[in-house]
């Protein structure tokens, strides 16, 4: 089956994509540092994850599209999503105030820059 294959220095991921499974490859700025993660999720809410790894300078990222019969290895498997958490009143009216207040700062300072 067809998948793709993940070269990250001497590291290789295998992924097949045989699963109806959405694969991302996402890299990021997290405090001053830059990250890789591989991760996917399928119909049935289950998140998958190949990779996590801080990225350093002149790392090389090869993606690759080929005929692969096995993934690799997870880092993690686990259902996302799978219990509801409605907030009460007293929480949405905090949340809201939170957000006003964030608001309004937003605000002051577009005004005070003359941009509002």
């Amino acid at each position: 089956m067809k998948g793709i294959e993940i070269l990250l220095g001497k590291e290789i991921i295998d992924i097949a994509l045989g699963h109806d499974i959405s694969i991302n490859v996402c890299i990021y700025n997290r405090y001053g540092k830059c990250y890789i993660q591989v991760s996917g999720l399928d119909q049935d809410m289950i998140s998958y994850c190949w990779l996590e790894s801080e990225l350093e300078l002149n790392d090389v990222i090869k993606l690759e599209v080929k005929e692969i019969n096995k993934s690799s290895d997870l880092k993690e498997k686990r259902k996302i999503f799978s219990k509801t958490i409605l907030a009460g009143k007293e929480d949405i009216k905090k949340i809201n105030k939170e957000r006003l207040e964030r608001f309004l700062v937003l605000e002051k300072i577009l005004k005070d820059e003359n941009i509002l």
